[in-house]
């Protein structure tokens, strides 16, 4: 009886690992034919969420590198020496502007696909900030106001600025896709736009050259511009398949916003204050307040790399150049004339950010 019941047990033990080895055999071949489902090489790539019970779902990060384009950032003008004394009491020399640098931001998106239809949300943060300066003699200031409250602006011995700009952006967006034949698709979309952009130019002048405001007649000077705007876009992006994983892609949209603008001008005299510590009476304060419509539209082309099933995600890897402008901005604040009171040069401008992005996405 103990021989027949070893016989039994090993019976069973055969049998289980016959099961065992079936089951093996069969999660093999499951995946094996995942993993071909999975090869973005296929033309005709079929989807790889079977094991996500929530599909549909895809997310992006972007790490912006932008520069700041638009125009009126001049501060002061660098006087010539040798024709000062010919020219008394006005500019002749090289217009002195800042310039500004390429900056990072940070991009995210997250949207849902239902069928061929899509929506989601997207948030762009940029912030930048730019400096100068010059010192010497016969220094001209282009950014006081005309009836010299304080000190004069045609022979200065130092002048600096800096300028900065903040863009917090809201993007609302829905899109229809359409496959052309497993070769990439097209995609029109519209939306809805929330945006402020902050900015603001602060200088200094001074009659006596130095690294602080100790001594001399100066004269600190704050210009803000600022902008909460909504509105409308529409546009059409689309990718075209290209070497195995990598792909080509681009993205056009054109809108139009309503803006609120805020603008405020304050000069003072800190002629009495320290390094570190920059206080003094306010001897000019002008403000501005203005609704007014704003076209705006944005391009962007790339190139697109797509990474096999992960985890039961998809990855993909793009690097991309785009251009975003914003027109027909009111500017800041000037006075254009040596009247007491000043007449306003109502100029207008246009702002611009251009530069690369890198996205990480993944689609589940």
């Amino acid at each position: 009886m103990l021989r027949d019941l070893e016989q039994d047990n090993k019976m069973e033990e055969t049998m289980k690992l016959k099961n065992l080895l079936a089951i093996g055999i069969s999660l093999f071949a499951f995946s094996a034919v995942s993993a071909d489902d999975c090869n973005r090489c296929d033309p005709c790539p079929s989807l790889c969420d079977a094991c996500d019970p929530c599909d549909g779902w895809s997310a992006h990060v972007d790490w912006l590198f932008w520069k700041v384009r638009r125009s009126g950032l001049d501060y002061a003008v660098d006087g010539d020496t040798n024709t000062s004394t010919i020219f008394s009491g006005y500019p002749y020399g090289k217009i002195r502007c800042l310039e500004p640098t390429r900056d990072s931001g940070v991009r995210v998106g997250v949207f849902k696909a239902c069928d061929d239809f899509d929506f989601g949300v997207r948030y762009t943060y940029f912030s930048a900030d730019d400096s100068a300066g010059i010192t010497g003699f016969n220094i001209f200031g282009t950014r006081g106001h005309p009836i010299e409250a304080v000190i004069s602006f045609d022979d200065l011995d130092l002048a600096a600025s800096k300028y900065d700009v903040e863009l917090n952006q809201f993007d609302i967006e829905a899109g229809y896709l359409f496959r052309t034949d497993c070769d990439g698709l097209v995609r029109p979309f519209a939306g809805a736009r929330f945006a402020s952009i902050d900015q603001s130019i602060n200088t200094v002048y001074d009659e006596l050259t130095g690294s602080t405001l100790a001594t001399g007649q100066a004269t600190l000077i704050n210009e803000k511009l600022d902008m909460d705007a909504f509105g409308l876009y529409a546009g059409l992006e689309g990718t075209m398949d290209g070497w195995c994983n990598i792909g080509l892609f681009g993205r056009f949209s054109a809108g139009l916003a309503l803006g609120e603008f805020n603008a405020e001008h304050s000069e003072y005299d800190v002629s009495a204050a320290h390094e570190g510590h920059v206080t003094g009476e306010r001897v000019l304060h002008a403000k501005s307040d203005c609704y007014q419509i704003v076209p705006n539209w944005e391009f962007t082309v790339g190139l697109t790399y797509d990474l096999c099933d992960f985890c039961c995600v998809d990855w993909n890897l793009a690097i991309g150049y785009e251009f975003h402008e914003w027109c027909c901005l009111p500017d800041f604040i000037n006075f254009d004339d040596d009247e007491q009171i000043g007449h306003l040069a109502r100029n207008g401008s246009s702002l611009g950010f251009d530069g690369l992005f890198v996205r990480l996405g993944a689609s589940f």
